[in-house]
C-alpha cells in the first residue's frame, strides 16, 4: 500500500483476499497486489482507494439512519406491537 508491503503468505485461489480499510485515516491510498506461482510467474493488480469519513446531517447523525428511518421505525413498532400483544395474551 503506497509502496509498503503490508502482508505476505501463501494463498488459495478458493479463498479470497480481502484488505480491511476500518483502521484507514481519511485520504487516499494505492494499493497494489501482486500473486505469484510456483514457476515464478506473476500478475499485479492496483486500484486507489479513497477513503472518506461518513456522511452526516446537520445534527451528526449518519445519512444512513436518516435515508432508512421509516424502515426503523416500521421495525421498532412491530416489536413493541407483539410485545403488547404477549403481555395480553398471558393476562387472559
Amino acid at each position: 500500500m503506497n509502496g509498503v508491503v503490508v502482508d505476505s503468505g501463501s494463498w488459495t485461489s478458493a479463498i479470497s483476499i480481502v484488505l480491511d480499510l476500518d483502521s484507514f485515516n481519511t485520504g487516499v491510498y494505492d494499493c497494489t497486489i501482486t500473486v505469484y506461482d510456483f514457476a515464478g510467474n506473476y500478475v499485479t493488480d492496483s486500484v486507489s482507494v479513497n477513503v472518506t469519513t461518513a456522511a452526516t446531517t446537520g445534527n451528526g447523525i449518519p445519512d444512513w439512519i436518516m435515508d432508512n428511518l421509516l424502515y426503523i421505525g416500521i421495525g421498532v413498532g412491530a416489536v413493541v406491537f407483539i410485545g403488547v400483544v404477549v403481555i395480553f395474551r398471558k393476562r387472559s
